[in-house]
């Protein structure tokens, strides 16, 4: 399977750049669910919001995204990922794409949407 981010990029666009409406620091490294949670506690004591979307999950799928150290309801985040999945759809009747979306892709998208209906 060929993993490409410009499928991702294209969604993004197509909804006006959600991702850009809201502060973020991404952490790729191998202890990233605890820099995680020390970077919670920054924007928290500055009273800011603060959400978290990690993978991969230990026990839980909802254990993915939490805003304010809770986590994302089951309800919540299946109204998401529906929504992912719809945009998806609509991407695909408009285009031919070489490279499909990965799961992965369908989960940052939900708890990208997610985190704009928290503010």
């Amino acid at each position: 399977m060929k993993v490409d981010i410009a499928p991702f990029r294209d969604l993004l666009y197509q909804l006006k750049d959600p991702q850009k409406r809201f502060r973020a620091i991404h952490i790729a490294a191998r202890r990233k669910r605890i820099c995680g949670r020390l970077n919670r506690s920054w924007p928290d004591r500055a009273g800011l919001a603060c959400g978290r979307f990690s993978s991969p999950h230990v026990e839980r799928i909802t254990e993915r995204v939490t805003f304010g150290g809770q986590e994302i309801s089951e309800s919540m985040l299946a109204r998401m990922l529906n929504w992912a999945w719809l945009v998806r759809e609509r991407a695909l009747l408009r285009s031919e794409p070489v490279v499909t979306l990965r799961v992965f892709d369908l989960e940052t998208l939900a708890a990208i949407i997610a985190s704009l209906k928290q503010k």
